[in-house]
């Protein structure tokens, strides 16, 4: 049986976008999956112990500068949640470059 392929969503298309956009300008940034894994068992996603809550979509750094960057990418009615938000509040109080991004312009 031959796999349909699903279109990218807009928040894909958006990620997609902006690392190649930043990796343009020197950035060496990576898609930073945060989610939960679904446990069949189960028929629940779980989440893992060891990961912290609310790092963001895209993080990286400057190729040269080493600046760290990090982007959260929110689409349509996505808001950041509580952990989103201090994550990128502490990464923009100790001097990274932390970023929500709504659309390729942010």
């Amino acid at each position: 049986m031959r796999r349909v392929k699903k279109p990218a969503s807009a928040t894909n298309l958006l990620t997609q976008a902006i690392l190649r956009h930043l990796s343009l300008f020197g950035y060496i940034v990576w898609r930073q999956n945060n989610g939960g894994v679904f446990d069949p068992s189960t028929g629940k996603f779980r989440r893992n112990p060891l990961h912290k809550r609310g790092v963001p979509d895209i993080i990286g750094f400057h190729s040269k500068t080493g600046k760290f960057i990090c982007v959260e990418v929110k689409t349509g009615k996505d808001r950041l949640s509580p952990y989103q938000e201090q994550f990128l509040k502490e990464a923009a109080d100790a001097g990274c470059i932390a970023i929500v991004a709504h659309d390729y312009h942010d």
